[in-house]
């Protein structure tokens, strides 16, 4: 449900944001941790409870949090698993909470090696909200009725210096708690905390904070709320930013804000009901922070179908996820990454202007060469963002001879190109030479070690587009008099 807070990176993390996300790859990372194995099996002392409902995760350790799944009251609790996505071994569990059917803990969230716990057992309970060491001592407790997760809250501006506590909601109260992080002691309860009122009612399930700005994410009858925050007890306003189908009295709704290297979003399960034989991949969604959708390739990750509950766990300093299923009672992982939102153009493969000798490459690569019929290919990856310039340029398909990476203003001829050597120049308009490579294996990139980023070298400073292309020596007797030949081009829209 939730991540571990880094406040060291909170301002980098901050000036990201403004890079546009379109699509995110989450692949595989590590192992799957089994929790049939100890945590949902009644006898063992690992038992949490028959079904997983919350996770935190720091990158190298979970914390698993269980729910009463059968048809009479029971102890559910905590599982500290430690090298959770290496070699999972699970501890005896801790933090029990006598639940009965159909309760249990609403969400965790983990800082400093410090668990925050939400249990919802029907009404107020003395560990609502509880905090503990990581291997379970307990810290502090607060009765409250946890129904609708728990996080550390940085407060307003948390970067600048704000203050920060324990933030939860729960049903039937429009307004954030807030707790001291180190004591438990009431900062601001349900009548005096800040007011969050998004006209949905108060059915709220999860929580989670942005740590640079304080800004509130949550949900509540199955959409997703943001509330942008004014003041470390107020906020500006809280509005929808995507719907689920509504769906007020379905539990396991949760949401994590997940502040990635590459820019920030949402992560979120749209569970509108509790049939068994949901997709994985059509519960778990994300948008932006406005509420654009974002896709998901889970690259090839397909586990069992369930009930639509998973909750989210992100970590920064790694940058990985950990997503727990609550049917089939395991604990996945992912290393999030974005491919560039750019264009490539100026094929030298016949769909365009012709090659100088008729010497055509493959669909999407440039002119054919000496050494290859196929032709060179330029392929682009990372985030185009001037704020955290992530961009590979990537020449393939090459001789092993030198490659120059250049950067043009406009395509060339308006994107058809124009003859050059034995192939077709793309990139043109005002050029900048980004760096000569030497090629191995027929490949080579820029940036490699110790250059400066494309943006920087490109002197790009404002947000717009740029063209790119790799022209590369070519010296054998093959087309033109020339001894060069040139990839095809492609065109990047750089972001803030």
């Amino acid at each position: 449900m939730k991540q571990l807070h880094i406040l060291a990176t909170s301002a980098v993390l901050a000036s990201v944001a403004g890079a546009q996300i379109t699509q995110i790859t989450m692949s595989p990372y590590g192992i799957e941790a089994n929790l049939d194995i100890l945590c949902a099996q009644a006898g063992n002392p690992e038992y949490i409870g028959n079904n997983p409902a919350a996770v935190a995760w720091d990158g190298v350790d979970a914390w698993v949090a269980g729910y009463n799944n059968s048809g009479a009251a029971a102890n559910i609790g905590i599982s500290y698993v430690q090298a959770a996505s290496s070699a999972p071994a699970f501890s005896p569990a801790f933090g029990a909470v006598n639940c009965p059917a159909q309760r249990g803990f609403t969400g965790l969230d983990v800082r400093n090696g410090t668990v925050l716990a939400a249990c919802d057992t029907g009404a107020s309970d003395p560990r609502g909200i509880a905090a503990y060491t990581s291997i379970g001592t307990q810290l502090w407790q607060a009765a409250a009725r946890g129904s609708s997760g728990v996080a550390f809250d940085p407060d307003f501006n948390a970067a600048l210096g704000g203050g920060s506590g324990v933030g939860w909601m729960t049903f039937s109260s429009g307004r954030r708690s807030l707790n001291n992080f180190l004591t438990g002691a009431t900062l601001f309860d349900t009548n005096s905390g800040m007011i969050i009122d998004p006209g949905l009612g108060t059915l709220w399930r999860d929580t989670d904070f942005d740590l640079a700005t304080g800004d509130v994410y949550l949900r509540v009858s199955n959409t997703v709320v943001k509330a942008t925050r004014n003041g470390d007890n107020s906020v500006a306003g809280a509005l929808q930013i995507d719907a689920g189908a509504s769906a007020p009295f379905v539990g396991g709704q949760n949401i994590a804000f997940v502040d990635a290297p590459f820019g920030d979003f949402v992560l979120w399960n749209d569970r509108s009901g509790t049939a068994l034989g949901q997709q994985f991949s059509t519960v778990i969604r994300a948008t932006d922070l406005a509420g654009n959708a974002i896709t998901l390739d889970w690259a090839g990750f397909a586990p069992l179908t369930g009930a639509g509950w998973y909750d989210f766990s992100y970590h920064t300093a790694s940058n990985t996820l950990c997503v727990s299923d609550f049917t089939n009672r395991r604990l996945y992982f992912f290393q999030p990454t974005v491919t560039v939102s750019g264009t490539p153009f100026c094929f030298g493969d016949g769909s365009g202007t012709a090659c100088p000798c008729g010497n055509a490459g493959l669909a999407g690569n440039g002119c054919a060469s000496s050494i290859n019929a196929n032709g060179g290919n330029l392929a682009v990856s990372g985030l185009a963002s001037l704020a955290a310039d992530g961009i590979v340029l990537a020449g393939t398909g090459l001789p092993n001879s030198s490659a120059l990476y250049f950067q043009g203003t406009l395509r060339q001829s308006g994107g058809a190109g124009a003859l050059f050597g034995d192939g077709l120049r793309c990139a043109g308009g005002s050029v900048v030479r980004l760096g000569t490579k030497a090629n191995v294996g027929g490949a080579s990139q820029y940036p490699a070690a110790g250059d400066l980023s494309v943006s920087q070298k490109g002197l790009v400073t404002l947000p717009g587009t740029r063209t790119y292309q790799v022209w590369y020596r070519n010296a054998a007797a093959f087309c033109t008099a020339s001894t060069f030949n040139l990839t095809n081009g492609f065109e990047i829209n750089w972001q803030p």
